[in-house]
């Protein structure tokens, strides 16, 4: 039974395509090779695209359209300690610390998303869950627009970036917050998503600790106090509990 409904599947995809000339192999979704792409006629296996044909789906997969978000609720962390502290928001958000902070974040949020759908597209997750092949167009890894090992490459760059700037960033539970995350979200589609529990936690304690590094920014050297601990607890709180 499973054969023939990968079968239909197969013919399903097939049709879909037709119309524009490609064939979606379900060979490589299935492959047991950890790399290997899922071909279509316009980057075959042997193919080496350029980067500069790859780069714009690949940055299609960090979803910027998430980032604001993560900058808002980390501006109102800011504000919220700022607030408490008696200290005038803006002079303690436009500062290198916070460019630093702000990018950090951004990072997290983008290779994020490009290791889900790196391991998703590796695992054929994407082809078992999905039913239809049109929303797998919309996946630049899933449907082989992007090569898995290009792909690779890119987001150790991202995570080389990252890494690089948790080293400078003001502040240690800034440091422990973003190191954090940035653990958990790699983790998160190869190890932690299998588990409801779990991914939920996970993904509640990424997004609420945005609000507790965005309001560590004020402390401008100052130790985390239990004042301004205090005054961030609550929005932390709302978050997790408002995500889990």
């Amino acid at each position: 039974n499973s054969a023939n409904g990968l079968k239909l599947k197969q013919q399903h995809l097939n049709y879909r395509h037709a119309s524009k000339g490609q064939t979606l192999s379900t060979q490589g979704l299935f492959s047991s090779s950890p790399d290997r792409p899922i071909t279509t006629p316009s980057y075959s296996s042997s193919s080496n695209p350029s980067w500069l044909t790859v780069l714009p789906n690949l940055i299609k997969t960090c979803r910027l359209s998430n980032v604001p978000g993560a900058l808002i609720m980390a501006a109102c962390g800011l504000y919220r300690s700022t607030s408490h502290l008696g200290l005038p928001f803006l002079s303690a958000a436009l500062t290198w610390n916070s460019l630093g902070v702000l990018l950090s974040l951004s990072l997290v949020t983008c290779t994020s998303m490009v290791v889900n759908d790196y391991f998703d597209a590796r695992s054929g997750a994407d082809a078992v869950n999905l039913e239809a092949g049109a929303t797998l167009l919309d996946k630049p890894l899933a449907n082989g627009t992007v090569p898995l090992p290009m792909a690779k490459k890119f987001v150790s760059v991202l995570y080389s970036i990252l890494l690089t700037l948790v080293c400078i960033l003001p502040q240690r539970p800034v440091r422990l917050a973003v190191t954090g995350s940035t653990i958990l979200t790699f983790l998160y589609t190869n190890q932690i998503k299998p588990f409801t529990f779990w991914k939920n936690l996970s993904v509640s304690a990424v997004i609420a600790a945005t609000p507790f590094v965005g309001g560590c920014l004020a402390l401008h050297g100052r130790g985390l106090t239990l004042g301004v601990l205090s005054s961030l607890l609550p929005m932390v709180a709302a978050v997790f509990l408002g995500v889990l």
